[in-house]
């Protein structure tokens, strides 16, 4: 391969990208609880950094959102499909297991159900972390930099929520690029060919790749 300049390139050139091999593991995680958070019965001192919390970021990645309280965070909230129990399940199960907390599973309503998991200090934690918003949110780096093992079950989740497979291609899609770039540059890490897509129109973009 050589140097070009971007304006020397011609249909038919390839273009290489570097792949950040850098790996830093975390065994734990802590959030902060504050004076004035209701006592609840939550696990918050070494929270394991495994694959359950990386499952439960992709949820929150492609389905989740901050519920709030007299303007404080005061939970999660995730919306599914009402027929994606295994996903719902799993996010019961995740809660149960990784936090110590119940889920607030309502009836359905329009065919989708949102869940909750009502907790300050998981709330800010996932604020401060991840941003709320479909066009803000982000994957901190210290996530970026966590082993492939871990990754893939955030990826797992974030395409439970967004993503799609056909007979020869995956895809993923948001209207946030800069998340789909991140996702990309993990899938990378994995091995797994992945581009990013721009729009067909103004507001969704596609990560689509073959395993």
């Amino acid at each position: 391969p050589t140097w070009n300049r971007a304006d020397s390139l011609r249909v038919g050139d390839i273009v290489l990208r570097p792949i950040d091999r850098q790996m830093e593991d975390i065994e734990h995680l802590s959030f902060a609880v504050d004076k004035r958070d209701k006592p609840n019965t939550g696990k918050f001192d070494a929270v394991p950094c495994s694959t359950l919390l990386m499952r439960l970021i992709g949820y929150y990645l492609s389905e989740g959102t901050i519920a709030y309280r007299d303007g404080r965070p005061e939970g999660l909230l995730f919306s599914f499909n009402a027929k994606e129990v295994d996903y719902i399940n799993d996010v019961v199960h995740i809660a149960d297991e990784l936090l110590g907390l119940p889920v607030y599973i309502p009836k359905e309503s329009n065919g989708g159900i949102q869940i909750a998991i009502w907790n300050a200090p998981l709330a800010r934690w996932f604020l401060e972390q991840f941003s709320e918003h479909s066009k803000t949110k982000r994957i901190p780096g210290w996530v970026m930099k966590l082993p492939i093992g871990k990754q893939q079950a955030l990826i797992l989740a974030y395409w439970r929520g967004d993503g799609s497979v056909g007979d020869a291609e995956f895809e993923m899609s948001s209207n946030n690029e800069n998340l789909l770039r991140q996702v990309r540059d993990m899938l990378l890490r994995s091995d797994i060919l992945a581009r990013v897509q721009d729009a067909r129109d103004i507001t969704v973009n596609h990560i689509r790749g073959r395993f």
